[in-house]
């Protein structure tokens, strides 16, 4: 029977240490390797830094990544840490919340057309906010939200 360390790197794509060691067996939805271990599954990088430093990852901690690659297990990539830890991480590399304004999937206006639609919302003569949304293809509750600083702040 092959041990836990022999199990792992046999389903790693190893490269040079400053790469990214690529996980090529089961993956979760957002991409991170799973691992079976004594009738238990584990997230690869736990294991990763399990068989490097003889440290697992306890409950409330966190295995954060210095090249936000959620496949990779370079232990060399990886450090324990905390959820107040992998926001700050998140924050300083500027990949917090949702994509906002025109860059969001569900956005129908860009921003030079909200600029317009505030604008005219700002000015002494505004249509009505169904008449401006029928002209820019959205709801006249888009509008009324642009208008009350609930959307496109």
């Amino acid at each position: 029977m092959k041990t836990l360390q022999e199990r792992f790197w046999c389903k790693v794509e190893i490269g040079n240490p400053d790469e990214c060691w690529e996980w090529l067996a089961c993956k979760d939805g957002h991409g991170y390797g799973q691992i079976g271990y004594n009738s238990k599954s584990y997230i690869a990088t736990h294991i990763a830094i399990f068989l490097t430093t003889h440290i697992m990852p306890s409950l409330g901690t966190v295995v954060l990544h210095s090249c936000d690659n959620p496949s990779c297990v370079n232990p060399s990539h990886l450090k324990i840490g905390t959820h107040a830890d992998n926001v700050a991480d998140r924050k300083a590399k500027g990949r917090s919340g949702a994509p906002k304004g025109a860059a969001h999937h569900s956005a129908k206006l860009t921003e030079n057309q909200v600029k317009e639609i505030k604008q005219e919302l700002n000015s002494h003569y505004c249509r009505s906010f169904r008449s401006i949304g029928m002209h820019y293809g959205v709801s006249d509750t888009a509008i009324r939200k642009i208008k009350a600083g609930k959307s496109w702040k």
